[in-house]
């Protein structure tokens, strides 16, 4: 690219993202979709079972994991309520 056309805000402008990220209610319907009920575990007190989220964002692709994962590969707060 010619000096004379290299904008003072190139880095942001070329590091955006061309779409539009799915909002909750989307990434809720596709959830929605590829749950396996069956795969559901359960603890002795009826709750889910911890190893249970973890292995839901196992079916996923990394890309789609992003916000999902804690730190650690535990549930992001938003997902463990």
């Amino acid at each position: 690219m010619p000096a004379g056309e290299v904008m003072p805000n190139i880095g942001d402008e070329s590091n955006q993202i061309g779409v539009a990220e799915k909002s909750a209610l989307e990434k809720t319907q596709y959830d929605e979709r590829r749950l396996d009920l069956t795969a559901l575990t359960f603890n002795e007190d009826g709750a889910v079972a911890p190893d249970t989220l973890p292995q839901f964002f196992d079916s996923m692709s990394v890309a789609e994991q992003t916000g999902r994962r804690g730190d650690h590969g535990q549930a992001a707060r938003d997902f463990a309520d």
